[in-house]
Protein backbone atom coordinates (compact mmCIF):
# COMPACT_ATOMS: atom_id res chain seq x y z
CA UNK A 1 0.00 0.00 0.00
CA UNK A 2 1.25 3.49 -0.85
CA UNK A 3 1.05 5.98 2.03
CA UNK A 4 -0.84 8.14 2.50
CA UNK A 5 -3.69 6.26 0.74
CA UNK A 6 -6.65 7.90 -0.89
CA UNK A 7 -9.67 7.51 1.40
CA UNK A 8 -12.69 6.47 -0.72
CA UNK A 9 -15.28 8.18 1.49
CA UNK A 10 -16.48 11.43 -0.09
CA UNK A 11 -17.98 12.85 3.10
CA UNK A 12 -14.72 12.56 5.03
CA UNK A 13 -12.90 15.93 5.19
CA UNK A 14 -9.34 15.83 3.79
CA UNK A 15 -6.34 15.64 6.10
CA UNK A 16 -5.15 19.11 6.97
CA UNK A 17 -1.69 20.47 7.82
CA UNK A 18 -1.86 22.47 11.04
CA UNK A 19 -0.19 25.85 11.26
CA UNK A 20 0.52 25.22 14.94
CA UNK A 21 0.68 22.19 17.18
CA UNK A 22 -2.46 20.67 18.64
CA UNK A 23 -4.96 21.62 15.96
CA UNK A 24 -8.64 21.28 16.85
CA UNK A 25 -10.62 18.08 16.95
CA UNK A 26 -8.37 15.55 18.70
CA UNK A 27 -9.11 14.03 22.08
CA UNK A 28 -8.74 16.31 25.09
CA UNK A 29 -5.12 17.09 25.90
CA UNK A 30 -3.81 15.45 22.73
CA UNK A 31 -1.45 17.17 20.28
CA UNK A 32 0.10 15.94 17.05
CA UNK A 33 2.55 18.35 15.39
CA UNK A 34 1.73 18.94 11.73
CA UNK A 35 -1.76 17.42 11.75
CA UNK A 36 -5.24 18.59 12.68
CA UNK A 37 -8.62 16.97 12.31
CA UNK A 38 -11.30 19.50 11.30
CA UNK A 39 -13.22 20.96 14.24
CA UNK A 40 -16.44 19.42 12.94
CA UNK A 41 -14.83 15.97 12.54
CA UNK A 42 -13.14 15.21 15.90
CA UNK A 43 -11.11 12.12 16.76
CA UNK A 44 -12.87 9.15 18.34
CA UNK A 45 -9.69 8.23 20.22
CA UNK A 46 -6.11 9.41 20.39
CA UNK A 47 -2.89 8.85 22.28
CA UNK A 48 0.73 7.76 22.05
CA UNK A 49 1.70 4.20 21.20
CA UNK A 50 3.88 2.31 23.67
CA UNK A 51 5.29 0.05 20.94
CA UNK A 52 4.56 -1.23 17.44
CA UNK A 53 5.69 -2.92 14.26
CA UNK A 54 5.42 -2.21 10.53
CA UNK A 55 1.73 -3.21 10.64
CA UNK A 56 0.57 -2.73 14.24
CA UNK A 57 0.33 -0.09 16.94
CA UNK A 58 0.12 -0.95 20.65
CA UNK A 59 -1.09 1.39 23.39
CA UNK A 60 -1.05 -0.34 26.79
CA UNK A 61 -3.21 2.41 28.30
CA UNK A 62 -6.23 1.36 26.21
CA UNK A 63 -9.01 -1.17 26.83
CA UNK A 64 -10.76 -1.30 23.45
CA UNK A 65 -13.55 -3.69 22.52
CA UNK A 66 -12.35 -6.28 20.01
CA UNK A 67 -12.46 -4.90 16.43
CA UNK A 68 -14.21 -1.71 17.53
CA UNK A 69 -11.91 0.25 15.16
CA UNK A 70 -12.21 -2.07 12.14
CA UNK A 71 -12.61 0.12 9.03
CA UNK A 72 -11.70 3.33 10.89
CA UNK A 73 -9.18 5.93 9.73
CA UNK A 74 -5.82 5.73 11.56
CA UNK A 75 -3.45 8.69 11.45
CA UNK A 76 0.11 8.30 12.85
CA UNK A 77 2.99 10.71 13.28
CA UNK A 78 6.26 8.78 12.76
CA UNK A 79 9.59 10.62 12.56
CA UNK A 80 7.75 13.90 11.88
CA UNK A 81 5.91 12.34 8.91
CA UNK A 82 2.14 11.80 8.83
CA UNK A 83 0.88 8.35 7.73
CA UNK A 84 -2.79 7.51 7.20
CA UNK A 85 -4.41 4.13 6.63
CA UNK A 86 -7.54 2.08 7.31
CA UNK A 87 -7.63 -0.22 10.34
CA UNK A 88 -7.88 -3.97 9.64
CA UNK A 89 -8.91 -4.79 13.21
CA UNK A 90 -7.85 -4.47 16.84
CA UNK A 91 -7.42 -6.25 20.16
CA UNK A 92 -7.95 -4.53 23.51
CA UNK A 93 -4.69 -2.58 23.18
CA UNK A 94 -3.34 -3.14 19.64
CA UNK A 95 -4.48 -1.81 16.25
CA UNK A 96 -3.58 -3.75 13.08
CA UNK A 97 -3.29 -2.16 9.63
CA UNK A 98 -1.64 -2.76 6.19
CA UNK A 99 2.17 -2.65 6.28
CA UNK A 100 3.92 0.70 6.36
CA UNK A 101 6.46 1.53 3.64
CA UNK A 102 9.74 -0.38 3.83
CA UNK A 103 11.90 0.69 6.76
CA UNK A 104 9.09 2.51 8.62
CA UNK A 105 8.19 1.11 12.05
CA UNK A 106 5.81 2.23 14.76
CA UNK A 107 7.50 3.09 18.04
CA UNK A 108 6.37 5.64 20.59
CA UNK A 109 4.33 7.74 18.21
CA UNK A 110 1.29 10.00 18.38
CA UNK A 111 -1.88 8.73 16.69
CA UNK A 112 -5.58 9.44 16.26
CA UNK A 113 -8.42 7.12 15.26
CA UNK A 114 -11.46 8.44 13.41
CA UNK A 115 -14.57 6.48 12.45
CA UNK A 116 -15.81 6.77 8.89
CA UNK A 117 -19.41 6.71 10.10
CA UNK A 118 -21.26 8.36 13.00
CA UNK A 119 -20.65 6.86 16.44
CA UNK A 120 -24.33 6.94 17.29
CA UNK A 121 -27.32 7.50 15.02
CA UNK A 122 -31.05 7.14 15.42
CA UNK A 123 -33.01 5.02 14.81
CA UNK A 124 -30.06 2.61 14.54
CA UNK A 125 -27.47 2.13 17.29
CA UNK A 126 -23.72 2.03 16.77
CA UNK A 127 -21.76 1.97 20.04
CA UNK A 128 -18.27 3.33 20.60
CA UNK A 129 -15.51 1.64 22.60
CA UNK A 130 -16.56 3.47 25.78
CA UNK A 131 -20.26 2.57 25.54
CA UNK A 132 -22.23 -0.49 26.62
CA UNK A 133 -25.92 -1.28 26.23
CA UNK A 134 -28.23 -2.09 29.15
CA UNK A 135 -31.64 -3.70 28.54
CA UNK A 136 -34.32 -3.55 31.23
CA UNK A 137 -37.89 -4.70 31.04
CA UNK A 138 -40.69 -6.89 32.33
CA UNK A 139 -43.37 -9.25 30.98
CA UNK A 140 -46.59 -9.81 32.93
CA UNK A 141 -48.35 -13.07 32.05
CA UNK A 142 -50.19 -16.17 33.29
CA UNK A 143 -48.98 -18.31 30.35
CA UNK A 144 -46.16 -20.01 32.32
CA UNK A 145 -45.56 -21.53 35.75
CA UNK A 146 -43.45 -19.64 38.29
CA UNK A 147 -40.66 -19.31 39.19
CA UNK A 148 -39.71 -19.07 35.53
CA UNK A 149 -36.14 -19.36 34.22
CA UNK A 150 -36.35 -15.97 32.45
CA UNK A 151 -36.25 -13.54 35.43
CA UNK A 152 -38.14 -10.64 33.82
CA UNK A 153 -41.14 -12.87 33.01
CA UNK A 154 -43.42 -12.26 36.00
CA UNK A 155 -47.00 -13.08 37.07
CA UNK A 156 -49.79 -10.68 36.13
CA UNK A 157 -49.60 -7.42 38.10
CA UNK A 158 -52.56 -6.97 40.47
CA UNK A 159 -54.77 -3.90 40.24
CA UNK A 160 -53.20 -0.99 42.10
CA UNK A 161 -49.81 -2.69 42.44
CA UNK A 162 -46.52 -1.28 41.16
CA UNK A 163 -43.12 -2.87 40.50
CA UNK A 164 -39.73 -1.85 39.07
CA UNK A 165 -38.46 -3.08 35.73
CA UNK A 166 -35.76 -5.78 35.79
CA UNK A 167 -32.20 -5.66 34.45
CA UNK A 168 -32.26 -8.29 31.70
CA UNK A 169 -28.50 -8.90 31.92
CA UNK A 170 -28.64 -9.84 35.61
CA UNK A 171 -32.25 -10.54 36.59
CA UNK A 172 -31.92 -7.93 39.35
CA UNK A 173 -34.84 -5.48 39.74
CA UNK A 174 -34.06 -1.78 39.36
CA UNK A 175 -32.78 0.63 40.58
CA UNK A 176 -29.77 0.45 38.29
CA UNK A 177 -26.59 1.79 39.89
CA UNK A 178 -24.49 4.03 37.63
CA UNK A 179 -20.98 4.12 39.14
CA UNK A 180 -18.90 7.24 39.51
CA UNK A 181 -17.09 7.88 36.23
CA UNK A 182 -20.02 6.70 34.08
CA UNK A 183 -23.15 8.27 32.64
CA UNK A 184 -26.38 6.49 31.72
CA UNK A 185 -28.59 7.58 28.83
CA UNK A 186 -32.13 6.34 28.30
CA UNK A 187 -32.26 5.80 24.56
CA UNK A 188 -35.64 4.24 23.80
CA UNK A 189 -38.61 2.60 25.50
CA UNK A 190 -41.81 0.80 24.60
CA UNK A 191 -44.75 -0.89 26.27
CA UNK A 192 -48.15 -2.39 25.61
CA UNK A 193 -50.30 -3.43 28.58
CA UNK A 194 -53.91 -4.59 28.78
CA UNK A 195 -54.78 -2.30 31.73
CA UNK A 196 -54.39 1.43 32.25
CA UNK A 197 -50.83 2.03 33.45
CA UNK A 198 -48.53 4.66 34.93
CA UNK A 199 -44.77 4.88 34.31
CA UNK A 200 -42.42 6.82 36.59
CA UNK A 201 -38.64 7.41 36.47
CA UNK A 202 -36.67 8.08 39.67
CA UNK A 203 -33.10 9.39 39.64
CA UNK A 204 -31.18 9.07 42.91
CA UNK A 205 -34.45 8.15 44.64
CA UNK A 206 -36.25 11.34 43.60
CA UNK A 207 -39.16 11.36 41.18
CA UNK A 208 -37.75 12.91 38.00
CA UNK A 209 -39.90 12.03 34.98
CA UNK A 210 -43.20 10.52 33.88
CA UNK A 211 -42.68 8.79 30.49
CA UNK A 212 -46.40 8.12 30.18
CA UNK A 213 -49.84 7.34 31.58
CA UNK A 214 -51.50 4.99 29.11
CA UNK A 215 -54.90 3.50 28.51
CA UNK A 216 -55.44 -0.25 28.28
CA UNK A 217 -54.04 -1.78 25.10
CA UNK A 218 -52.23 1.37 23.95
CA UNK A 219 -48.95 0.59 22.16
CA UNK A 220 -46.21 3.08 23.06
CA UNK A 221 -42.79 3.38 21.39
CA UNK A 222 -40.41 6.30 21.89
CA UNK A 223 -36.87 6.69 20.47
CA UNK A 224 -35.62 9.98 21.85
CA UNK A 225 -33.55 12.20 19.56
CA UNK A 226 -32.51 14.18 22.66
CA UNK A 227 -32.44 11.39 25.25
CA UNK A 228 -32.73 11.43 29.03
CA UNK A 229 -29.31 11.14 30.69
CA UNK A 230 -27.57 11.42 34.06
CA UNK A 231 -25.22 13.81 32.21
CA UNK A 232 -27.98 16.41 32.49
CA UNK A 233 -27.36 16.61 36.26
CA UNK A 234 -23.73 15.45 36.41
CA UNK A 235 -21.96 16.00 33.06
CA UNK A 236 -18.52 15.04 34.41
CA UNK A 237 -19.83 11.88 36.14
CA UNK A 238 -18.29 12.95 39.44
CA UNK A 239 -20.85 11.05 41.54
CA UNK A 240 -22.59 7.66 41.41
CA UNK A 241 -26.30 7.68 40.56
CA UNK A 242 -29.30 5.35 40.55
CA UNK A 243 -32.07 5.07 37.95
CA UNK A 244 -35.38 3.38 38.62
CA UNK A 245 -38.41 2.81 36.37
CA UNK A 246 -41.68 1.94 38.09
CA UNK A 247 -44.75 0.61 36.28
CA UNK A 248 -48.14 0.71 38.05
CA UNK A 249 -51.39 -1.04 37.19
CA UNK A 250 -54.06 1.65 37.48
CA UNK A 251 -56.76 -0.63 36.00
CA UNK A 252 -59.39 -2.79 37.72
CA UNK A 253 -58.00 -6.23 36.81
CA UNK A 254 -54.62 -8.06 36.90
CA UNK A 255 -52.41 -6.70 34.09
CA UNK A 256 -50.73 -8.58 31.21
CA UNK A 257 -48.27 -7.21 28.68
CA UNK A 258 -44.69 -6.02 28.49
CA UNK A 259 -42.42 -2.99 28.87
CA UNK A 260 -38.83 -2.64 27.59
CA UNK A 261 -36.23 0.10 27.99
CA UNK A 262 -32.81 0.47 26.33
CA UNK A 263 -30.09 2.46 28.08
CA UNK A 264 -26.50 3.22 27.13
CA UNK A 265 -23.86 3.18 29.87
CA UNK A 266 -20.83 5.25 28.90
CA UNK A 267 -17.44 5.64 30.55
CA UNK A 268 -16.28 9.22 31.11
CA UNK A 269 -12.47 9.04 31.39
CA UNK A 270 -12.80 5.74 33.25
CA UNK A 271 -11.05 2.31 33.06
CA UNK A 272 -12.82 -0.52 31.20
CA UNK A 273 -16.23 -1.94 32.04
CA UNK A 274 -16.32 -4.73 34.65
CA UNK A 275 -15.53 -8.26 33.46
CA UNK A 276 -18.18 -9.74 35.80
CA UNK A 277 -21.81 -9.11 36.72
CA UNK A 278 -24.09 -10.10 39.60
CA UNK A 279 -27.10 -12.20 38.57
CA UNK A 280 -30.17 -12.88 40.73
CA UNK A 281 -31.87 -16.31 40.91
CA UNK A 282 -35.63 -16.03 40.15
CA UNK A 283 -36.40 -18.88 42.57
CA UNK A 284 -34.46 -18.12 45.77
CA UNK A 285 -33.04 -14.64 45.13
CA UNK A 286 -29.39 -15.65 45.57
CA UNK A 287 -26.92 -13.30 43.90
CA UNK A 288 -24.19 -15.06 41.87
CA UNK A 289 -21.14 -13.35 40.38
CA UNK A 290 -20.54 -14.56 36.81
CA UNK A 291 -18.47 -13.42 33.78
CA UNK A 292 -20.15 -10.47 32.07
CA UNK A 293 -20.96 -12.42 28.87
CA UNK A 294 -22.71 -15.30 30.71
CA UNK A 295 -26.22 -16.22 29.53
CA UNK A 296 -27.07 -19.53 31.21
CA UNK A 297 -26.70 -19.69 35.00
CA UNK A 298 -27.23 -22.41 37.59
CA UNK A 299 -27.94 -21.02 41.05
CA UNK A 300 -25.21 -21.98 43.51
CA UNK A 301 -27.76 -22.17 46.36
CA UNK A 302 -30.85 -23.95 45.02
CA UNK A 303 -29.64 -25.36 41.67
CA UNK A 304 -32.32 -23.51 39.67
CA UNK A 305 -31.29 -22.89 36.05
CA UNK A 306 -32.11 -19.54 34.47
CA UNK A 307 -31.21 -17.30 31.53
CA UNK A 308 -30.12 -13.65 31.26
CA UNK A 309 -29.15 -11.41 28.36
CA UNK A 310 -25.59 -10.51 27.37
CA UNK A 311 -26.17 -6.78 26.96
CA UNK A 312 -22.41 -6.13 26.91
CA UNK A 313 -22.09 -7.97 23.59
CA UNK A 314 -24.65 -5.80 21.78
CA UNK A 315 -22.81 -3.27 19.60
CA UNK A 316 -25.03 -1.99 16.81
CA UNK A 317 -28.28 -2.02 14.85
CA UNK A 318 -29.08 -0.51 11.49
Amino acid sequence: MVFPPKIPVPKLPPLQAAATEGGGGAAAGFTMPGYSLPAYSPADDAGESTSGTKDSLTDKTKYWAINIWQGALLVMSINNQIYTTIVNGNTEDTINFPSLPQGIMVGKNSYVVKRLQPALTRPGINLTATQQSVFVGIIFTDRVAFPYPVPWVQPKLNAGAEVPLINQSTGVPLPLTVPRGYKATLLEYQWQLDQDSEHWIYIDGALALCPGISTAGQAVYVADIVPISTALIDPLALLPHTINWIVKNRGLNPMSGAATVVLILEAVGTPPFPSTKEARCPQCGTITTVPVHTNNITCKSCGFKYVVFDGAAFRRTT
